[in-house]
C-alpha cells in the first residue's frame, strides 16, 4: 500500500508510514449489521508527529451510518451496569471540570447517545441533549427524557456556544475526519466549556504489542481513527480547546480472571505469530492473516478532557 500524498487527518504532518496490515473478521459487521467490505484491503496508519493512527481506505461514511441507522436499541445493551461500564467515572470527571454554573442546570450534550442509558444515569440534574444516527436507540433515549437534536453532530445547528459540557463515549474511533468534528464542537460549546472524550489508547502497552492486529483495531471494521494524548492535544490546539486532563484505563471493569485470560491469549498469540506457529498447521491457522485475541480487559483506553479558550 502507497501513502506518498497521505497526511495526518490531525496534525497535518506529511510523516506517515504504514504499520501493517488490518484483517477484520468474516463476515464484516458494524453495530451487528452486516456491510460489504468486498475486495478491501486495509492498513493502519500511523502520524510520526502527534502519534495519531488511522485506517485506510475509508470505510465511507455514508455505509457506516447506514449500519447505526438500522442498529439494535439493544446492540450495546439496553439497560448496562453504569458501574462496571463507568459511567460513574465520567460522571465524577465532568463535575470536576465543568464550568460553574451560577443558576439552571448545565447542559451536557452527548454525542453518539445511543439509547441515553447513561445520561439517564446522570439525572435530570443536568439539561440533557443527544446526537444518535440509530433510530431505535434515539427513540428510546428521547423517551428517557433526552432532548434529540439531530442524527450526526454535523447537523447540529443553532447551538453555537450552548452547551457547557460535550461528551462523546466510544465515538472517536468511528471519525473519518476528526477536524471537522472537533471544529464543530468547539463551535457548540460555551468558553470556557469542556469536551470529554473515552476512546482507545494508541500509548498502552497492550496496542503497541499487537499493532495493527490488535482487537481494537482489527475486530470492528467501523474503528477508523485511534488516539493518545499527543494527537488529542494536536486536535484540541487546532480548534481552540485546551488539554486539561487525561487518564488511562480499561474500557469497563472486568474481573481480574478476565484480565489473566485475555493477557495470556494475547501473549501466546504475540510470540507465535512471528514463528508461523511453530511449523505447527494448528497454531499456524490460528495466528496467521487474522487479528490478535480479545483484550478487552486491558487499560487500553483514554478519557481525555478539552476546555475550550
Amino acid at each position: 500500500m502507497t501513502n506518498e500524498k497521505e497526511k495526518c487527518p490531525v496534525c497535518g504532518s506529511a510523516d506517515v508510514r504504514d504499520v501493517g496490515r488490518v484483517f477484520h473478521p468474516e463476515p464484516p459487521r458494524v453495530a451487528g449489521v452486516a456491510i460489504d467490505l468486498a475486495g478491501l484491503e486495509f492498513h493502519l496508519l500511523a502520524c510520526g508527529k502527534c502519534g495519531f493512527r488511522f485506517k485506510r481506505p475509508f470505510i465511507p461514511t455514508e455505509k457506516l451510518l447506514d449500519c447505526y441507522a438500522r442498529a439494535d436499541t439493544g446492540n450495546w445493551g439496553v439497560d448496562p451496569d453504569p458501574i462496571q461500564r463507568r459511567f460513574d467515572t465520567l460522571l465524577a470527571v465532568m463535575r470536576r471540570h465543568a464550568p460553574a454554573k451560577a443558576g439552571g442546570a448545565l447542559r451536557v450534550l452527548d454525542v453518539g447517545c445511543f439509547n441515553g442509558a447513561m445520561l439517564k444515569y446522570f439525572g435530570d440534574e443536568f439539561d440533557r441533549y443527544g446526537v444518535e444516527p440509530g433510530k431505535e436507540p434515539a427513540a428510546m433515549a428521547g423517551r428517557r427524557g433526552v432532548k434529540m437534536l439531530a442524527d450526526t453532530i454535523e447537523q447540529v445547528e443553532g447551538h453555537e456556544g450552548y452547551f457547557d459540557v460535550i461528551l462523546s463515549i466510544d465515538v472517536l474511533e468511528h471519525i473519518n475526519d476528526p477536524i471537522a468534528f472537533f471544529e464543530k464542537v468547539s463551535r457548540l460549546l460555551k468558553p470556557g466549556g469542556i469536551f470529554i472524550g473515552m476512546t482507545g489508547d494508541t500509548d498502552a502497552p497492550s496496542f503497541r504489542l499487537q499493532g495493527s492486529l490488535y482487537w481494537y483495531v482489527s475486530k470492528l471494521p467501523e474503528h477508523v481513527s485511534f488516539w493518545n494524548r499527543s494527537s488529542m492535544s494536536a486536535a484540541g490546539e487546532r480548534c481552540g480547546m485546551r488539554l486539561v486532563d487525561h487518564t488511562r484505563m480499561s474500557h469497563a471493569r472486568n474481573p481480574v480472571s478476565d484480565w489473566v485470560v485475555q493477557t495470556g491469549m494475547n501473549l501466546a498469540f504475540a510470540a507465535l505469530r512471528p514463528t508461523g506457529g511453530l511449523g505447527i498447521p494448528a497454531l499456524r491457522k490460528r495466528v496467521s492473516g487474522r487479528s490478535a485475541p480479545n483484550w478487552i480487559a486491558s487499560a487500553d483506553h483514554l478519557i481525555d478532557v478539552l476546555r475550550k479558550c
